[in-house]
């Protein structure tokens, strides 16, 4: 499935396409789309010249496709032909990273090529893309807005709303945003479908930027041409503020919906769910703490060391506030199943009235189980990382371990950007985890003015990482460096004597300051070693805290400087403290991440059962939302954006050892 990950990526590099030739430009790759041009327009024998030359631009010899486009006289060919030839002349101009080079042909194309509406637009997308690529957004937007979008192929479509959506999101323009995914989202039959799209989560990022009237009134229009979106995304906003005395809005859309949507069984359906659900919503017990975890099943060993973490926990702070006494545990096993652990999670809801839940102590259960608090308006405290968009997120989660926004909030910190510089590349896992990074990673770049020159998945589970590096590299694709691979290779087969082996023929192109590889630490230690193979050497490698492991460090020393972000805290070597050492006595050996995870997420939970007065839901929500930090032994969380981060530092490896950045 694709992802916003996805739209961005193709953003960045960006296309363009021609009468006949589209051009994508990503991955260090390039790709052509060839179509035929109208032959009602242009003379065969004109055709014949234009199909040779494409042939030539395919197999990569640009230059020499672009000499002989030039050596087609003006003065034997039509105004439309000129057009034509003057628009593949942008193109290859374009795909050579001569972006003046190549408005001056797009635009000497524009006004012949009117006679051809399918060519018109391809030269005005086309137009608008070089100018993109050059910062001129705002003349990028005018001219992407004159293309006449019945006239383009479906492909040509496609390109033309992703462009016009990035540059409707830089130029702040939430309802051309909108306008511009929905083209993607009209022929979605199902909320199922829906949801899967890669353009909804961008439609909902720019649908949360409009006022609440206009937001009602999109939703009215959408009601009419495309219903299926309207009621979903209506609901999705009585969701997030039903419960928010701030946005007393969202109960008259949940009684449109419930009026406007009779023939809509999917949302007539999710409507019912809610009211349910609603209803018992007030039901709080103060003192009841909800706990999922896996405590059978393969997982059983895990779940039962972070029970251990939070009985310890308990026990140490009634030491030191008897008060605490009172506090009542309901435990429920999630065997292991994100939808088992879900149903766990409605279930403390729904009959102990549970102020807030501890679970997700692994990813896949994490997500599901804190989906499920989410819809009741309860806090989740999280002992794993929630591979979700920022979007789906609110001030009802915790993420223990530091969720994948306070990573990168501090990855482009004033510090870090200071010391390793503007450019950078990202080399990520495709799968949730490696999209939700990729996703915030794109964001928060925009945010910082950094120049992403680089993007490369790999696949889950993969085992060899020599192809990605090489896309990281610049050298799996020759096409663009056609001249200088049969130069270089030229040279050194004229070298038969030497005893050299060399495992690439062109040297890596290393167009970025530093590269973020959010891997695990197996993938880690396959995929440094690569770029030093490919004499790629000395280059700035940051990661995430899994980089901490102790087998990345057993290597570090053949690697040089390793960089990453994480806790200021060491789970392999805590200090001795009473808590250690009777989580020591109590599970014959020191404490690591899966009991300290635990016994923080109890501790930040009594902290605000005990310090806070309330006796509904929505006071204590109330509560939450309003306050500004929470802390616990492994960290300090605050709220930024509407979702809780933590606070991590810039961490450095040499030879094994870890010391502060900063």
């Amino acid at each position: 499935m694709k992802l916003i990950a996805a739209f961005f990526f193709t953003c960045l590099f960006f296309f363009s396409s021609c009468g006949g030739v589209s051009v994508i430009r990503g991955q260090g790759q390039e790709r052509q789309s060839l179509t035929a041009p109208n032959p009602d327009f242009y003379s065969p024998v004109f055709l014949q010249k234009i199909t040779i030359i494409k042939e030539k631009y395919k197999i990569g010899k640009s230059e020499e496709a672009l000499n002989d486009l030039k050596n087609i006289e003006d003065t034997k060919i039509t105004a439309l032909e000129q057009a034509f030839k003057r628009n593949l002349m942008g193109v290859i101009n374009f795909s050579k990273k001569r972006f003046e080079q190549a408005i001056y042909n797009f635009e000497l194309a524009t006004t012949p090529s009117k006679d051809d509406p399918g060519l018109y637009s391809q030269v005005q997308l086309n137009l608008s893309s070089a100018l993109f690529r050059l910062g001129k957004n705002e003349k990028a937007y005018e001219v992407v807005k004159t293309c006449d979008i019945q006239s383009l192929n479906d492909e040509e479509k496609r390109k033309y709303s992703q462009l016009l959506s990035r540059l409707a999101k830089d130029l702040n323009l939430p309802l051309v945003e909108i306008e511009a995914t929905t083209i993607f989202l009209a022929d979605k039959p199902t909320l199922l479908m829906l949801r899967a799209d890669s353009h909804f989560p961008n439609f909902l990022s720019a649908f949360q930027k409009l006022s609440s009237r206009e937001k009602m009134q999109l939703l009215e229009k959408l009601q009419v041409s495309h219903p299926l979106l309207s009621g979903y995304v209506g609901y999705l906003e009585v969701e997030k503020f039903y419960y928010d005395p701030g946005h007393p809005e969202a109960k008259d859309i949940l009684n449109w919906l419930e009026s406007k949507f009779t023939s809509f069984s999917e949302i007539q359906e999710l409507v019912k769910s809610f009211k349910e659900r609603s209803s018992n919503f007030e039901k709080i017990e103060p003192q009841n703490v909800g706990i999922v975890l896996p405590l059978s099943g393969k997982k059983k060993q895990f779940g039962e060391r972070s029970l251990l973490g939070i009985d310890v926990s308990k026990k140490e702070l009634i030491k030191k506030n008897p008060a605490l006494n009172t506090l009542s545990l309901f435990v429920k096993d999630s065997e292991g199943s994100g939808a088992i652990g879900s149903n766990s999670v409605k279930e403390l809801i729904e009959h102990h009235n549970v102020t807030l839940i501890i679970g997700g102590l692994f990813p896949d259960e994490a997500v599901k189980e804190y989906l499920e608090a989410k819809k009741h308006g309860v806090l989740f405290i999280s002992l794993s990382q929630i591979y979700l968009p920022k979007e789906q997120k609110d001030y009802l989660l915790l993420e223990i371990p530091g969720s994948v926004e306070s990573q990168i909030n501090k990855l482009f910190s004033k510090e870090m950007i200071n010391k390793f510089g503007k450019r950078a590349a990202i080399l990520y896992s495709e799968d949730q985890m490696g999209n939700s990074y990729l996703d915030e990673f794109w964001r928060k770049a925009e945010i910082s003015s950094v120049k992403v020159t680089g993007i490369v998945p790999f696949e889950k589970n993969l085992t060899d990482f020599r192809e990605p590096v090489k896309q990281v590299l610049g050298l799996k694709y020759r096409r663009d460096r056609q001249e200088e691979f049969q130069i270089v290779n030229d040279l050194q087969n004229l070298d038969k004597n030497s005893q050299i082996r060399r495992v690439s023929v062109l040297k890596p192109q290393i167009d970025f300051d530093w590269i973020f590889i959010p891997s695990l630490p197996r993938e880690t230690l396959q995929i440094i070693p690569i770029f030093s193979y490919f004499d790629a050497n000395n280059l700035n490698f940051i990661g995430g805290p899994t980089w901490r492991a102790q087998s990345i460090g057993k290597e570090s020393d053949k690697w040089g400087d390793l960089f990453f972000v994480g806790d200021d805290v060491d789970f392999e070597n805590l200090p001795d403290s009473g808590q250690i050492n009777y989580l020591t006595q109590s599970f014959g050996q020191k404490p690591r991440i899966v009991e300290m995870s635990a016994y923080d997420a109890f501790e930040i939970a009594s902290k605000l059962l005990v310090s806070e007065v309330f006796s509904s839901r929505k006071d204590f929500n109330n509560i939450l939302k309003n306050k500004g930090q929470l802390s616990g032994v492994t960290g300090h969380w605050f709220q930024s954006e509407g979702i809780w981060m933590k606070t991590l530092a810039s961490l450095k490896m040499r030879r094994g050892k870890v010391e502060k950045l900063f």
